[in-house]
């Protein structure tokens, strides 16, 4: 698959009506506990890191779809061992080039809240342990939006 987003990715994109906070944070106590409840026995995480519009606070409904969905998508950054094997059920959405990470559609959440049931994709960003210390993965990674650096990331993030 290709690394890069086309050129028009965020004009392609629908208007969207962000959600008041509270209903994000109703969404996101729910996806959380789906996170917790759902990782995969056994794994050492080094990393555990939800961002983009939750993380924002620009979680909402597309005026029309994207990419499918209604709703914002949730992503979640984890940093594990590189003899990690991801459960059978996730689904390869993306691989970067040279396999740096891996994409996975994991789930659709539904979260009732007092005036709809908002259906949340959740995508699991998975980088290895040695890919995500290198210099020039923390550098690209970072670029793409994800928040790899330790500390003095420029993308918005939550620890989990």
């Amino acid at each position: 698959m290709a690394e890069k987003p086309s050129a028009n990715y965020t004009k392609e994109r629908p208007p969207k009506n962000i959600f008041p906070i509270e209903k994000q944070m109703l969404i996101f106590g729910q996806i959380k506990k789906f996170i917790y409840d759902h990782l995969p026995p056994n794994t050492k995480f080094y990393r555990k890191r939800l961002f983009g519009s939750l993380a924002k606070g620009t979680f909402g409904k597309y005026e029309g779809k994207w990419k499918g969905r209604e709703f914002s998508d949730v992503d979640v950054l984890f940093v594990v061992d590189d003899d990690f094997i991801p459960p059978r059920k996730w689904k390869v959405h993306f691989t970067a080039e040279e396999k740096v990470w891996v994409v996975y559609d994991v789930d659709v959440v539904p979260v009732s809240t007092e005036d709809e049931t908002v259906f949340v994709d959740v995508q699991y960003i998975i980088l290895t342990k040695t890919f995500a210390s290198q210099p020039e993965t923390i550098a690209r990674v970072e670029k793409w939006g994800i928040p790899l650096k330790r500390i003095f990331s420029h993308n918005k993030f939550i620890r989990l």
